[in-house]
């Protein structure tokens, strides 16, 4: 039983983060408060000063090394999000089990 309800779990952040991924590079361009989580994140990339420290700096960090992975474009700039929120999705599953 415990194996089955790993693999569900499993399950649901694989396909939530394929969902997620869908269509992650529309629009090309940053869109709402991506555009000052960005530009943090490429200045802590380049090793400037921030200039909105008033925004939480794990999320910049976050967004920093996807940049760094998967390059400074929308694709990478949205890839911790969608992996965070398949993260999400699996917390919600085992909470939902453990009650």
């Amino acid at each position: 039983m415990k194996n089955r309800v790993l693999l569900t779990g499993f399950a649901i952040g694989v396909f939530g983060w394929a969902f997620l991924l869908a269509g992650i590079r529309t629009p090309p361009i940053p869109i709402f408060d991506e555009s000052l989580y960005v530009n943090g994140a490429r200045s802590l990339l380049s090793g400037t000063l921030d200039l909105n420290p008033e925004h939480p700096p794990l999320a910049k960090f976050f967004i920093a090394a996807a940049i760094k992975v998967a390059g400074d474009n929308a694709f990478g700039w949205r890839l911790a999000g969608a992996g965070f929120g398949a993260l999400t999705l699996v917390a919600i599953f085992f909470w939902t089990y453990i009650l």
